[in-house]
């Protein structure tokens, strides 16, 4: 058997004991606990739109959408069509269950990632031994059983960096990346069009040809470009989200307004937005009409959503103006501890993690200042080797410059995400913390392994 063959041996085994092992675990936290749901369902989601408009209006619902980008939802709308006919609540109950199975497959796949990113920059042994451990992390496990997209985010993420580490290495393909971004783009709401800056930007610093930039943005402008202006057009928005309001008082703790089961939208009686009223009976699709979800949730896709954003973003403007900058550093730090708490601590019903008795160690070395001390101690030492070649020759001042613009040139994308997470929310900062944890994981775990190389080489000389 060649080397290539069994890579991809490995990687098949390793893409099938993930799977297996994640969906062992669901059944037996389901069976210790008494109920076939671990956690809400995706008709309990801020984000998503009701399953009855779904169902009966697929693609209006999704041309129509205005809460957030739409892969969420369009992967709802195809597993509800697999089950025609049905009871609503049944319905929805199936397409959580079969959410549930394709996030699982988008678990294994971001293990199978992480091998083969590692086994590129560490022997096969560690690599897959790495990738087995990232497998086990609670918050990979607990963010697998949630029907959000935050595994899916921090699966896709990962592939979009070691596209740009392959292409930052003359190897790659621009095209990739481009489908990666564009994939973010439409399934996480921190990837704005501004993302597309970030990224051709790092590929600028990475010294990447112009050509394969050029490419990039072929792939990425018009399918970014068109989601706009379709928003543009339709909203009067410039992002995929009318959650822009919302996330923005949230971070500085100033939110008027609060959503619960049952509860409608807290709205003054002028209903206007930007000088256009909105006439309900000619309203071009139900997921603008329809108030609330199967579980008593508001749709936050009702055409009356667009008005309380406005609302909000104005609030916000004027109390982060009046804010003093104490305040507002205050603010800003308290949401940096919350982003440095352990990842699997965001949810308050985490049945299936109640099995995994290796918990404790995880959150413990991957929260606070110990995480920080493994980036930056990692960062040290690869700052070090990348000093020290692959050219010793070159002056010392031309050799920081260009590590400097190839750390700069993989750490922006990190740096964007990170900076969102942090100023853009208040109270689940830590599960936006998942989203680069597994790129942070194999940066940590490849200069780990460097230096224990080179102190054994030390050793015997």
């Amino acid at each position: 058997m060649t080397a290539a063959s069994r890579d991809r041996l490995q990687l098949v085994l390793l893409f099938l004991g993930g799977f297996a092992f994640l969906l062992g675990l669901e059944a037996l936290a389901r069976s210790r606990a008494g109920t076939d749901s671990l956690h809400w369902g995706s008709e309990d989601l801020l984000q998503t739109v009701p399953i009855a408009d779904l169902a009966q209006e697929p693609v209006r619902s999704l041309v129509y959408l205005h809460v957030q980008p739409p892969a969420l939802d369009m992967i709802r709308a195809a597993l509800a069509g697999l089950t025609p006919g049905t009871d609503l609540f049944e319905r929805a109950g199936r397409v959580d269950r079969r959410l549930l199975i394709l996030w699982a497959a988008a678990y294994a796949a971001l293990g199978c990632l992480v091998d083969a990113w590692l086994r590129d920059l560490v022997p096969p042994a560690a690599a897959l031994g790495a990738s087995i451990a990232l497998l086990l992390h609670p918050a990979a496990i607990l963010y697998a059983t949630v029907p959000d997209t935050t595994l899916l985010s921090a699966t896709l993420l990962c592939w979009c960096l070691r596209e740009l580490w392959l292409l930052g290495c003359r190897q790659g393909s621009a095209v990739r990346l481009g489908c990666s971004v564009v994939a973010l783009f439409l399934v996480r709401s921190i990837f704005q069009w501004p993302a597309v800056v970030v990224f051709a930007v790092s590929l600028v610093l990475l010294g990447v040809a112009r050509r394969r930039i050029a490419v990039f943005l072929l792939v990425v402008a018009p399918l970014v470009g068109g989601y706009v202006v379709k928003q543009q057009v339709l909203f009067g928005l410039w992002t995929t989200t009318s959650f822009s309001g919302f996330s923005c008082m949230r971070s500085i703790g100033l939110l008027p307004f609060g959503f619960d089961r049952g509860q409608g939208f807290s709205l003054p009686p002028d209903e206007r937005r930007a000088g256009r009223e909105w006439d309900l009976a000619a309203l071009p699709a139900r997921v603008l009409r329809t108030e609330t979800k199967l579980t008593g949730m508001p749709n936050c896709n009702h055409w009356r959503y667009l008005v309380y954003n406005d609302l909000l973003l104005g609030a916000c403007r004027r109390e982060y103006g009046a804010l003093p900058w104490g305040k507002r550093l205050a603010g800003y730090g308290s949401n940096l501890r919350l982003y440095l708490e352990p990842s699997s601590r965001y949810a308050n019903v985490q049945p299936i993690l109640d099995n995994v008795p290796w918990r404790g160690a995880y959150d413990w070395l991957l929260s606070g200042a110990r995480l920080g001390f493994l980036v930056g101690g990692a960062g040290l030492w690869w700052a070090l080797r990348r000093m020290s070649g692959p050219e010793p020759r070159a002056p010392a001042r031309e050799r920081a410059v260009s590590a400097a613009g190839y750390a700069m040139g993989l750490a922006l994308p990190v740096a964007m995400v990170m900076a969102a997470s942090i100023l853009l929310e208040r109270g689940e900062n830590m599960r936006f913390k998942f989203l680069v944890e597994p790129v942070l994981w194999v940066f940590v775990i490849a200069q780990a392994v460097s230096l224990a190389q080179a102190a054994r080489a030390r050793l015997h000389a």
